[in-house]
């Protein structure tokens, strides 16, 4: 992933319960902050489907040896891919955008008509190409990482993300598992969106997400 040459500042910090069936992982509770209107941007809803991910990686056609590489202490066998857009399921999406709408407002025949500027908040939604990276155990066959750059245009509010998320072996009600352990989500947006009242400089930002305390749930 791409690093900062420069400080970062924290600006929100939040403790969710999540439910996670079949890879898609769901909020357990509708997130009501007003996002963009307090000068901030988050992931939106709902969050990144791992199962999704790891299945279009393993069966692209540009899926081949890289290299290896050490993670966590021990040696990991690095394969590359890449997944157009017709195949993809990678939903890049933040919340939220200014959108700003002009309206003529007319009082009357003989009356000047007035210009208002209305501004809105929308979510940026785009279903994207992607390539990146599998860091997989040669021992196991088990996945520990995956790098996922979403290939996107230079005019979209959003217009660079790049996910890396972290696996390893968890155990769960005495039995053993590989789930996501930490994710880190590196964006570079537009945070005024097309609003014409801000202007048009860029903003970096590191979302971060560590998984614990993981419970089985019963499904009937």
């Amino acid at each position: 992933m791409n690093i900062l040459n420069g400080p970062l500042q924290l600006v929100y910090k939040h403790n969710d319960p999540l439910d996670v069936d079949k890879g898609i992982v769901k909020a357990a509770a509708k997130d009501k902050t007003r996002w963009g209107a307090n000068g901030q941007i988050s992931e939106g809803a709902p969050e990144t489907n791992l199962g999704a991910l790891l299945q279009e990686a393993s069966a692209s056609d540009n899926y081949k040896w890289l290299r290896w590489q050490t993670v966590d202490g021990k040696q990991a066998a690095v394969f590359s891919f890449a997944v157009e857009k017709k195949k993809s399921l990678l939903d890049v999406n933040y919340c939220c955008f200014p959108k700003t709408e002009i309206q003529d407002t007319v009082m009357g025949p003989l009356t000047v008509g007035t210009i208002q500027s209305l501004t809105s908040w929308e979510p940026f939604k785009r279903i994207a190409s992607y390539h990146g990276e599998l860091f997989i155990d040669p021992d196991s066959g088990v996945i520990v990482r995956i790098i996922v750059n979403a290939e996107m245009k230079p005019s979209d509010f959003v217009f660079m993300e790049e996910r890396r998320i972290d696996f390893e072996k968890i155990v769960v009600d005495g039995r053993e598992y590989v789930l996501p352990h930490s994710s880190y989500i590196f964006s570079e947006a537009v945070p005024n969106g097309d609003s014409a009242n801000g202007n048009c400089t860029n903003r970096h930002t590191l979302l971060s997400t560590v998984y614990h305390n993981y419970k089985l749930t019963e499904r009937h």
